[in-house]
């Protein structure tokens, strides 16, 4: 299945806030709902999307967020593109400490890293729904 440009950055974007997203293979209609295993899913307010995916299940393309082993090495990945190496290394090492994601985030903010790394997460996120379509 051919999935637009436009959409995958749609998608990309979605899952990086937490959504599953499902692409519909006819119509290429997109439905997304916040993940169910999030503190926040509330099924209520998604009921009528999964209802019509559940419907017609085989019709439609999954994509599902990364998941925290995955995120983590997005993170590395990052870290290790970074050419100062003093940067790079206090990003490795906010990453082996603990809560790596929440001080990661702190880190990139203190150093003045945010849009670079807005840049490469979208990047990254585009590529992992490249990689589900693939599937």
């Amino acid at each position: 299945m051919k999935i637009s440009e436009k959409h995958i950055a749609e998608i990309a974007d979605l899952l990086d806030m937490g959504q599953v997203c499902y692409v519909h293979k006819q119509t290429d209609e997109l439905l997304h709902h916040t993940d169910p295993d999030s503190l926040h899913f509330d099924p209520d307010q998604w009921k009528d999307i999964i209802l019509s995916i559940k419907k017609d299940r085989e019709a439609f393309i999954k994509f599902d967020p990364l998941d925290s082993r995955d995120s983590y090495n997005v993170m590395s990945n990052f870290a290790h593109s970074i050419k100062d190496m003093s940067i790079s290394e206090k990003l490795l090492d906010t990453l082996a400490r603990p809560k790596p994601f929440q001080n990661f985030k702190h880190q990139i903010q203190y150093l003045n890293y945010t849009d670079d790394w807005h840049q490469f997460k979208q990047a990254a996120m585009i590529d992992w729904v490249r990689q589900q379509i693939e599937e």
